[in-house]
């Protein structure tokens, strides 16, 4: 069974961005699909971890979302899970068989993003961005994709540690390339 790790830290208290991690909370718990947030408490901010989240102090940390997915990752390799999907806090899984398909994969490959296109939604429009496993022979040092979620077996997330990999951002692309 496959489990959703997610991170979510909201230093300027925004309240899009809590709206977000709401829409996307409610749309993992519509589709039965469990998940884990590993939220980073700072001051003046109103929490949105709920019970069996796991909610750290705040600080100052280099690649701070690395640093609470790793975090939620240890959990999930402590509680026996096996297939963990790590997301951006806001992300919609659209397509109806979404976690189907994503579990059918986990058969075929160890380490993967779990999604073919994504649609980023911005004020000035939207963007469709593929994932980095779609490029038939992706641009060397950048093929111009969103990190937003990939997906690991256990065994995988036992031999590679996240930190200080930039997974959800710009080191994307340098870990596509990498393996």
């Amino acid at each position: 069974m496959t489990i959703v790790v997610c991170a979510y830290f909201n230093p300027f208290g925004s309240v899009g961005r809590e709206k977000a991690f709401h829409q996307f909370r409610r749309a993992l718990d519509s589709s039965d699909v469990r998940h884990l947030c590993v939220e980073q408490a700072l001051p003046g901010v109103g929490r949105v971890s709920r019970r069996g989240d796991i909610c750290v102090p705040s600080g100052e940390l280099l690649w701070q979302k690395e640093c609470l997915l790793q975090i939620g990752i240890d959990e999930a390799l402590a509680r026996g899970e096996g297939q963990i999907v790590v997301t951006d806090a806001d992300l919609l899984f659209t397509t109806p068989d979404a976690w189907e398909r994503i579990s059918a994969t986990f058969e075929e490959f160890d380490w993967f993003q779990p999604f073919e296109t994504v649609s980023l939604g911005y004020a000035e429009g939207t963007i469709c961005k593929k994932s980095a496993l779609s490029y038939p022979d992706p641009v060397r040092y950048g093929a111009g994709h969103s990190g937003c979620a990939w997906a690991g077996t256990d065994l995988f997330f036992r031999t590679v540690r996240l930190y200080p990999f930039a997974l959800l951002g710009g080191g994307d692309v340098v870990m596509s390339m990498s393996t």
